[in-house]
């Protein structure tokens, strides 16, 4: 093996000296041109392979520019996408503040004898049988115990602890809530009181002339017998109806309009006239 590798380089010598013999021999003799279009011959190819690899580098170069330019347009994109999300999100804050202040002006054009003050609930208490609310609204802002709470639905409950700055509402489906109310239609008055499930019953077990004061799908609004609530805030609708012949007594199912299970925010009637 070392043999052959000394053999071919003295081959390889020999042919570089021959060449270059020849090529000194020629260009003496005026045949430079001849020595020209060899060497363009011989380095043909060489040149055609420098140039392919140089292709191939410019391509590998514009290609790498491409990727850095497409990652700055995605980095532009994404920026885009964070600001029309954020600007989505406001925009659907201030459609559901928009809606709110609809509602509060309502209530507000309905009840002008009533003061009003906007709550958002911070948290609750539930179970099957009770059911407590609490406010980001307590005695730095006015805020009693008593005070009564509502929304554009109707009656939430009522105010019974207050702090510094929160208070805790009493909802009327909480089984020891219970208020003065009466059917709509029919001016039936009787006691309406927090039952499980979310529900509230009507009980009315005195004077009972006819079964017909009362029917599924009556509403119930507060009477505004007592001090506590004022007359004609919606509570519910009649959905059963449970009649005792003979003790002559009626207890119906009420379906609150409030829906206790999705409510963000109350108003609390910080007072209001009886006309």
């Amino acid at each position: 093996m070392r043999y052959f590798k000394n053999k071919f380089f003295i081959i390889c010598l020999t042919v570089v000296l021959c060449l270059t013999v020849f090529s000194v021999v020629l260009a003496i003799g005026g045949n430079s041109w001849f020595l020209k279009d060899a060497f363009n011959v011989i380095s043909t190819p060489f040149r055609a392979v420098f140039n392919y690899c140089a292709d191939g580098i410019r391509g590998f170069s514009d290609y790498f520019t491409q990727i850095e330019k497409l990652l700055e347009e995605n980095e532009k994109l994404r920026e885009k996408n964070e600001e029309l999300e954020k600007l989505e999100s406001d925009l659907a804050v201030l459609k559901e503040e928009n809606a709110w202040l609809r509602e509060f002006l309502d209530v507000k054009n309905h009840n002008t004898t009533f003061e009003f003050a906007d709550a958002i609930v911070i948290g609750e208490s539930s179970g099957e049988t009770y059911k407590t609310l609490t406010l980001n609204k307590g005695s730095l802002h006015g805020i009693e115990a008593g005070m009564v709470v509502m929304t554009g639905q109707g009656l939430v409950g009522r105010i019974v602890e207050v702090g510094l700055s929160t208070c805790d509402v009493l909802c009327v489906v909480d089984v020891s809530s219970a208020t003065g109310a009466l059917i709509e239609r029919s001016a039936l008055v009787g006691i309406l009181e927090g039952y499980y499930a979310g529900n509230c019953r009507f009980l009315y077990t005195t004077g009972l002339s006819s079964f017909d004061d009362i029917a599924v799908g009556d509403n119930v609004i507060t009477s505004g017998k007592g001090s506590i609530y004022p007359y004609g805030l919606k509570i519910g609708t009649v959905v059963d109806i449970t009649i005792d012949e003979a003790s002559r007594s009626v207890i119906a199912t009420v379906e609150p309009s409030v829906n206790f299970d999705n409510i963000d925010r109350v108003m609390i009637i910080t007072s209001y006239t009886v006309e």
